[in-house]
């Protein structure tokens, strides 16, 4: 699916703006800490608004434009992110162990907050 950057607001949902933008979802990450994981990932179905509204209430534009600049600074440096369609599905399974107790038979010190 093809999307245009200009169209992209608060009502976009996330798989159209992964798809305006594919650097969306590690700037999301580093900017704001969401989508790293199960307890602070998202749906494709979520809008852009919804998932700032249930983020600590992020301002949608703030949020907007931080991924608008993200993406100008991945294209200046010349990486080219590619989504992929089976990422979600792989990230929450190797990361749903790192948000809370190991899993390994040793005990943990502590878990990862999030």
């Amino acid at each position: 699916m093809e999307t245009d950057t200009q169209t992209i607001g608060p009502e976009s949902t996330m798989e159209e703006t992964l798809a305006a933008y594919p650097g969306a979802r590690r700037a999301l990450f580093r900017g704001y800490h969401i989508g790293g994981c199960a307890s602070c990932g998202f749906e494709a179905t979520e809008t852009l608004a919804q998932l700032c509204e249930r983020n600590n209430k992020l301002d949608v534009n703030e949020v907007l434009e931080h991924i608008r600049t993200a993406t100008n600074r991945t294209k200046r440096s010349g990486w080219t992110p590619r989504p992929s369609p089976n990422y979600v599905r792989a990230t929450r399974r190797r990361n749903s162990s790192m948000c809370g107790p190991a899993r390994s038979s040793k005990p943990s010190r502590s878990p990862i907050p999030c």
